[in-house]
């Protein structure tokens, strides 16, 4: 699998990837690291859309409120895009984007955080779920998937 990560944290410890590794990618290498929503946008653009490459998810960690609000609008834009990917076999809108968790949702109530038959709050309506990060890294990630359609 490739993922995009993109990651506040400019200071990711080895461990933080043996949590990857086995259900989700075979070696560090395939995972893209972005430490900017900038540059993420960057590598989404000009590698995944323009050069049609493949990428599975694309994961956010952070806790900045700042880095919250730059996430957020990277989703939205995926999410309006009209654009396609690997070889043009999947919308770009539909590329999965899970947030993992981070101060900022983990005290949040997930009923009202993802709607669960009704409208998800603003700040999470563009993304899949949420990726519960494990205590030192260990290789117990769960996803949590919210279905809702996309708006």
């Amino acid at each position: 699998m490739k993922i995009l990560l993109i990651s506040e944290n400019t200071n990711l410890s080895p461990s933080y990837f043996k949590m990857f590794e086995g259900d989700y990618i075979e070696n560090k290498q395939d995972v893209v690291i972005r430490y900017d929503v900038e540059s993420a946008k960057d590598f989404l653009t000009n590698t995944v859309i323009e050069h049609q490459k493949h990428i599975d998810f694309i994961i956010a960690d952070y806790s900045a409120r700042d880095f919250k609000s730059k996430v957020n609008e990277l989703a939205e834009w995926l999410r309006h895009s009209q654009k396609t990917y690997s070889t043009r076999n999947f919308q770009f809108a539909s590329l999965p984007f899970f947030v993992m968790n981070n101060s900022s949702l983990i005290n949040q109530n997930y009923e009202q955080l993802f709607g669960f038959g009704r409208e998800p709050l603003d700040e999470i309506k563009y993304y899949d779920g949420i990726i519960f990060k494990p205590d030192n890294f260990k290789k117990e990630l769960v996803f949590t998937i919210i279905v809702y359609p996309v708006v």
